[in-house]
This record gives structure tokens, sequence and C-alpha cells, in this order.
């Protein structure tokens, strides 16, 4: 449960997760939103936002040296993600200073 909760409090940090497609011409074409919105609910959970956070960031974590790629299909902001994972480790690093190792796993 700490994990996670980790993990939300990395996503919450950064500032946008999602990207809007644009065309060349500088906006978003109805394909472009409709492909957003179609990310958005691949991840979305009924519990709330905070879990489809998480499932964002478990999901771009699992693609490992494909992230990158992932992130363009997905809408979603690389740089954004890895700052997250940047953050997520810092929190983890502190939890188990304070905590001790067998604790935050709980």
């Amino acid at each position: 449960c700490a994990e996670e909760l980790v993990a939300i409090a990395a996503m919450l940090s950064i500032k946008q997760v999602w990207v809007n497609p644009r065309g060349s011409s500088g906006y978003a074409s109805q394909a472009a939103l409709t492909k957003l919105d179609t990310a958005m609910a691949e991840f979305a959970v009924t519990e709330g936002d905070h879990l489809t956070l998480l499932n964002v960031l478990r999901s771009y974590e699992d693609e490992g040296s494909k992230a990158h790629d992932w992130c363009s299909e997905n809408c979603v902001s690389h740089r954004a993600l890895k700052r997250a994972v940047e953050v997520q480790g810092q929190l983890t690093g502190y939890m188990r200073r304070i905590m001790g190792e067998e604790e935050t796993k709980r």
C-alpha cells in the first residue's frame, strides 16, 4: 500500500500527464482529440483520478525501453512520467530511511 501511495504522490507532483496532440496547424484535429479521449478512457477507473494516475504510471514503468513510444501512442508526456519516476524514487528513499525497508512494503 505504501508503494502505491508514493507512486500516486509522485504523479500528483507533476503538472501535465496528458498531451494534447496537435497537427501541423497547431490545433488538434477531431481524430487527435478522439485518440486522446480513448487513451484517457483506457486508464480511467471508477474509483477516481488518483488510481487512474497510478494505472498510467504502472503501465509506463512496464514498457521499459519502449516507454517513449508508448507515451506517444497513449498521448502521455514522456518528460512528465520520467520526472514522476524520479520523484517516486526520492520519496521511496525517504520512506525507507524513516520507516525501514519492511514497513514500506506494507
